[in-house]
């Protein structure tokens, strides 16, 4: 029993790798010449999946003061909170990167980032980490970094047709402006 549905799945995983990795009727074969996608492995891409990196190639950025529901009211000063998102891709292949901090109007008090990504299956999204890689009292640094890409599943793990590493950078300043780099 266990060696049929090992067969099975393998027998399903060949069926369903082979119907993503080539182009139907309507698609044509190009081959892959942005030279910003690294660490392709050679094959050709279809125009679909060529139009999921350019949708992944252009940025949305989100800034909102966040401060109406948060903010506190001391004897001296107030202190607000803002957020900034960076969205990239569409509804197949997306991330969004965040960084939320407080302020005071002169200086940060503290900050923090986290990622989303959402993926249709063949496309791939990854979240490799935000990191902040600066800070002082005037501006903090963040760098964000991510991978989209296709693969399959198989009985022995994951394989990637193509993927790309996109790396983005923000700086935070107190008084609610960001700046995505």
């Amino acid at each position: 029993m266990r060696r049929f549905l090992v067969s099975l799945l393998l027998c399903l995983t060949l069926i369903f790798s082979t119907s993503v990795g080539f182009a139907s009727t309507d698609d044509k074969i190009q081959n892959v010449n942005l030279p910003q996608i690294s660490k392709i492995t050679p094959i050709s891409l279809t125009s679909s999946q060529l139009e999921i990196l350019k949708s992944f190639e252009q940025k949305k950025v989100e800034n909102s003061n966040v401060s109406s529901k948060n903010e506190v009211k001391s004897f001296a000063t107030s202190i607000n909170s803002y957020r900034t998102s960076l969205y990239r891709g569409s509804f197949l292949a997306w991330s969004r990167d965040n960084i939320e901090w407080y302020s005071d109007g002169s200086k940060i008090l503290n900050s923090y980032a986290w990622q989303e990504t959402g993926y249709i299956f063949p496309n791939i999204v990854r979240a490799k980490g935000i990191v902040k890689i600066y800070a002082t009292s005037t501006v903090h640094k963040y760098r964000a970094s991510k991978t989209i890409g296709a693969g399959t599943v198989t009985p022995w793990g994951d394989v990637n047709i193509y993927y790309w590493d996109v790396t983005d950078y923000a700086n935070i300043y107190p008084c609610g402006y960001a700046y995505w780099y």
